[in-house]
Protein backbone atom coordinates (compact mmCIF):
# COMPACT_ATOMS: atom_id res chain seq x y z
CA UNK A 1 0.00 0.00 0.00
CA UNK A 2 1.48 2.98 -0.79
CA UNK A 3 1.22 6.04 2.04
CA UNK A 4 0.34 9.71 0.30
CA UNK A 5 3.34 12.09 0.59
CA UNK A 6 3.07 14.90 2.33
CA UNK A 7 5.60 18.01 2.35
CA UNK A 8 5.68 20.25 5.16
CA UNK A 9 6.66 24.00 4.93
CA UNK A 10 7.60 26.84 7.23
CA UNK A 11 9.69 29.24 8.73
CA UNK A 12 13.94 27.74 8.89
CA UNK A 13 15.87 30.32 8.88
CA UNK A 14 16.18 33.09 11.73
CA UNK A 15 13.95 29.85 14.13
CA UNK A 16 16.47 28.41 16.65
CA UNK A 17 13.59 25.54 17.04
CA UNK A 18 12.65 24.82 13.77
CA UNK A 19 14.00 21.07 14.25
CA UNK A 20 11.74 20.45 16.83
CA UNK A 21 8.84 22.06 15.68
CA UNK A 22 9.02 20.04 11.80
CA UNK A 23 9.88 17.04 14.07
CA UNK A 24 6.63 17.52 16.13
CA UNK A 25 4.52 17.94 12.74
CA UNK A 26 6.24 15.22 11.28
CA UNK A 27 5.70 12.82 13.75
CA UNK A 28 1.84 13.34 13.99
CA UNK A 29 1.33 12.89 10.35
CA UNK A 30 3.71 9.77 9.90
CA UNK A 31 1.07 8.33 12.88
CA UNK A 32 -1.49 8.96 10.43
CA UNK A 33 -0.11 7.12 7.60
CA UNK A 34 1.67 9.73 5.60
CA UNK A 35 5.26 9.33 3.99
CA UNK A 36 6.66 12.94 5.28
CA UNK A 37 9.05 15.01 3.58
CA UNK A 38 10.75 17.88 5.16
CA UNK A 39 13.19 20.46 4.24
CA UNK A 40 14.57 20.09 8.17
CA UNK A 41 17.14 18.01 7.64
CA UNK A 42 18.84 19.86 4.73
CA UNK A 43 23.08 20.51 5.60
CA UNK A 44 24.09 24.60 6.13
CA UNK A 45 26.06 26.37 4.19
CA UNK A 46 24.16 26.17 0.72
CA UNK A 47 22.85 29.00 -1.11
CA UNK A 48 19.28 29.98 -0.84
CA UNK A 49 18.79 28.83 -4.62
CA UNK A 50 20.38 25.46 -3.91
CA UNK A 51 17.73 24.73 -0.79
CA UNK A 52 14.85 26.02 -3.23
CA UNK A 53 15.31 23.68 -6.22
CA UNK A 54 15.48 20.86 -3.68
CA UNK A 55 12.28 21.81 -1.56
CA UNK A 56 10.43 22.26 -5.28
CA UNK A 57 11.90 18.66 -5.95
CA UNK A 58 9.92 17.42 -2.62
CA UNK A 59 6.54 19.32 -3.32
CA UNK A 60 6.22 18.41 -6.76
CA UNK A 61 6.55 14.74 -5.32
CA UNK A 62 4.24 15.22 -2.76
CA UNK A 63 0.97 14.63 -2.91
CA UNK A 64 -0.20 17.44 -0.18
CA UNK A 65 1.76 20.58 1.11
CA UNK A 66 1.65 21.38 4.47
CA UNK A 67 2.28 24.97 5.68
CA UNK A 68 3.33 25.25 9.75
CA UNK A 69 2.14 28.59 11.85
CA UNK A 70 4.25 31.26 10.98
CA UNK A 71 5.07 30.44 7.44
CA UNK A 72 3.92 33.83 6.78
CA UNK A 73 7.01 35.26 7.66
CA UNK A 74 9.10 33.10 5.56
CA UNK A 75 10.21 34.16 2.47
CA UNK A 76 11.23 30.50 1.60
CA UNK A 77 7.96 29.45 2.59
CA UNK A 78 6.39 31.99 1.12
CA UNK A 79 8.00 30.94 -2.55
CA UNK A 80 6.78 27.73 -1.71
CA UNK A 81 2.97 28.60 -1.68
CA UNK A 82 3.58 30.81 -4.62
CA UNK A 83 4.78 27.54 -6.27
CA UNK A 84 2.44 25.49 -5.08
CA UNK A 85 -0.29 27.78 -6.60
CA UNK A 86 1.36 27.97 -9.76
CA UNK A 87 1.40 24.37 -9.98
CA UNK A 88 -2.20 23.86 -8.74
CA UNK A 89 -0.49 21.49 -5.75
CA UNK A 90 -2.89 20.77 -2.86
CA UNK A 91 -2.48 22.98 0.14
CA UNK A 92 -3.23 22.91 3.96
CA UNK A 93 -2.70 26.46 5.52
CA UNK A 94 -2.94 26.82 8.84
CA UNK A 95 -5.99 28.91 10.38
CA UNK A 96 -2.85 31.06 12.99
CA UNK A 97 -6.31 33.79 14.07
CA UNK A 98 -7.80 30.74 16.14
CA UNK A 99 -4.84 28.80 16.92
CA UNK A 100 -2.98 31.92 18.15
CA UNK A 101 -2.26 29.31 21.40
CA UNK A 102 -0.47 26.87 19.19
CA UNK A 103 2.19 29.14 18.25
CA UNK A 104 2.87 29.71 21.73
CA UNK A 105 2.97 26.49 23.22
CA UNK A 106 5.27 25.68 20.12
CA UNK A 107 7.65 28.19 20.83
CA UNK A 108 7.90 26.20 24.62
CA UNK A 109 7.66 22.80 23.84
CA UNK A 110 10.06 23.44 21.14
CA UNK A 111 12.94 24.64 23.22
CA UNK A 112 11.97 22.17 26.11
CA UNK A 113 12.36 19.31 23.99
CA UNK A 114 15.45 17.49 26.10
CA UNK A 115 13.65 17.98 29.36
CA UNK A 116 12.08 14.75 30.88
CA UNK A 117 10.20 16.40 33.64
CA UNK A 118 6.70 15.43 34.54
CA UNK A 119 5.56 19.07 34.04
CA UNK A 120 7.55 19.59 30.63
CA UNK A 121 5.90 16.22 29.23
CA UNK A 122 2.36 17.60 30.39
CA UNK A 123 3.44 20.55 28.15
CA UNK A 124 4.39 18.32 25.14
CA UNK A 125 1.54 16.35 25.41
CA UNK A 126 -0.69 19.77 25.36
CA UNK A 127 1.35 20.38 22.18
CA UNK A 128 1.13 17.44 20.47
CA UNK A 129 -3.06 17.49 20.79
CA UNK A 130 -2.80 21.44 20.15
CA UNK A 131 -1.18 20.30 16.61
CA UNK A 132 -3.03 16.98 16.00
CA UNK A 133 -5.82 19.31 16.07
CA UNK A 134 -4.04 22.05 13.77
CA UNK A 135 -2.98 19.35 11.30
CA UNK A 136 -6.76 17.72 11.36
CA UNK A 137 -5.97 14.72 12.63
CA UNK A 138 -7.38 12.27 15.19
Amino acid sequence: MIKPKIYISGKITGDPDYKAKFEAAADAYRENGYTVLTPSWMPLGMQPADYMRICFAMIDTADLVAFLPGYATSPGAQLELQYCYYIDKEIRLPNEFEDKSFTANALQTASDVNDKSPATLESQQNYAKMLRRFLRIN
